[in-house]
């Protein structure tokens, strides 16, 4: 997989190889000057429309993970006061998003098991992978992957998200699909925790301790 950035003003990718116009016979040098120069002002101009509608797409599916995931972060506060019934620290809010997940995670794993600590404790899974791709899209940038197959010739092209992972020292990628995937399970995942909040405060059965066998 090779790799095009955009720099801020242009995009640089792969280069036509060295031979390619040598094969080519033209009428006259003029006619050469002109065909391969429309052919580069053809290929930017639709590269430029290109990343225009790329940026729109992933601009709304972006704005959809990081409303989803907004609304996650807000229920671990419900969390925090319905289920475990204490008050939130006064700087609760100046905290970031993975340390009041921390936070209730560690609430989580010291609680008296119950249905809806059980319940819970599998939503935490959950929402701990969804960081990771909320971290990627806040620091990753769009760029234009090209596929090359076995002899180092290209075969498809497409546009993905990509970002240094600090913890593996790698560059990591997603794509517009893996994007939209997510978002999908941070919406379920919205639904599912306000749910959990809910049963536990309608059925009081829920949130008793198992009995000891």
């Amino acid at each position: 997989m090779g790799w095009a950035f955009f720099d801020g003003g242009r995009w640089i990718v792969q280069s036509t190889p060295p031979d390619a116009f040598s094969h080519i016979t033209y009428l006259s040098p003029s006619t050469k000057t002109f065909l391969t120069g429309s052919a580069r002002l053809f290929y930017n101009l639709n590269m430029q429309k290109q990343q225009d509608i790329e940026h729109k797409r992933w601009a709304l599916a972006l704005g959809e993970l990081i409303l989803a995931m907004n609304e996650v972060d807000m229920l671990m506060w419900h969390i925090h006061t319905s289920i475990f019934k204490t008050p939130v620290a006064a700087n609760w809010f100046g905290k970031t998003a993975n340390e009041r997940f921390k936070k209730i995670r560690a609430m989580t794993m010291a609680a008296e098991k119950s249905p809806a600590i059980d319940k819970l404790a599998e939503l935490l899974v959950r929402i701990e992978l969804l960081f990771d791709t909320r971290n990627h899209v806040a620091h990753g940038s769009l760029g234009l992957a090209i596929y090359a197959n076995e002899e180092d010739v290209a075969v498809g092209e497409t546009f993905e998200m990509m970002r240094y992972h600090k913890e593996s020292r790698q560059m990591k990628s997603i794509t517009y699909g893996d994007l939209v995937n997510q978002t999908k399970e941070a919406k379920q995942l919205s639904y599912e925790v306000s749910k959990l909040e809910a049963m536990f405060r309608l059925h009081p059965d829920f949130s008793k301790p198992h009995e000891s066998q």
